[in-house]
């Protein structure tokens, strides 16, 4: 049987501007990902402020999203996800790292809205947060000594309290990192962090169980160290 040609990008050159637009208009007509994919990148031609625009509609959308999503429409949201973070991995990362790992940041924050609407026994929506997580890990080393001083207060902002368990995740991607100084700073406050909230539950009527993140903020510490 005659090989299929493999893809690439001289290849595709090849096939000339018109053909290119065709196939992509095609596959967004079909593909909703794809679609908001393209727009994103036609915004990145307005420069980074027209990306995170783009980025933040679509991020607040999901943010406000309550309908339960049907096993059906699974995969169709997994491809959303996912396009949304190749926007922000390939359009912003490339000209505003710190912007990109903020929109990152904030997207890995939305799973547990995101998996209070949909049954994701597959797995297949975990894996794109795991692979924001891995992305935000990658960019770290991009980002200059004073936003990273800042990394671990914005990790706690926006996931200190999550349940769900990738705080211990991101803590684990991130750590290798950072500067001595800084993973010292956040291990201090993660102490007093522990020590605080256990005397605070403590306190509380012993009836019935609750979760307490101050186990994973234990596990936390022991990346950082």
């Amino acid at each position: 049987m005659p090989r299929k040609p493999a893809l690439s990008p001289d290849k595709l050159k090849d096939l000339g501007t018109d053909k290119l637009a065709q196939l992509v208009l095609e596959e967004a007509e079909r593909n909703a990902g794809f679609r908001r994919q393209v727009k994103a990148a036609m915004a990145g031609a307005g420069g980074p402020s027209a990306i995170v625009k783009v980025i933040d509609r679509r991020l607040s959308g999901l943010e406000r999203a309550k309908s339960f999503i049907e096993w059906d429409k699974a995969r169709a949201l997994r491809d959303d996800l996912r396009s949304l973070t190749t926007t922000i991995t390939s359009e912003l990362a490339p000209a505003e790292p710190a912007l990109a790992m903020d929109r990152l940041l904030r997207f890995i924050a939305t799973h547990e809205c995101v998996f209070a609407r949909i049954d994701d026994s597959s797995g297949s929506i975990q894996d794109v947060y795991y692979e924001a997580i891995s992305s935000f890990g990658d960019l770290v080393p991009s980002l200059p000594p004073a936003d990273a001083d800042l990394l671990p207060e914005k990790i706690m902002a926006l996931l200190g309290e999550s349940e769900h368990g990738y705080l211990c995740d991101l803590t684990a991607t991130v750590a290798p990192h950072l500067p001595q100084t800084v993973l010292t700073g956040w291990d201090r406050d993660l102490e007093a962090a522990i020590t605080e909230r256990t005397a605070l539950e403590a306190a509380r009527s012993s009836d019935g169980w609750h979760y307490s993140m101050t186990s994973q903020w234990a596990e936390m510490r022991q990346s950082i160290a």
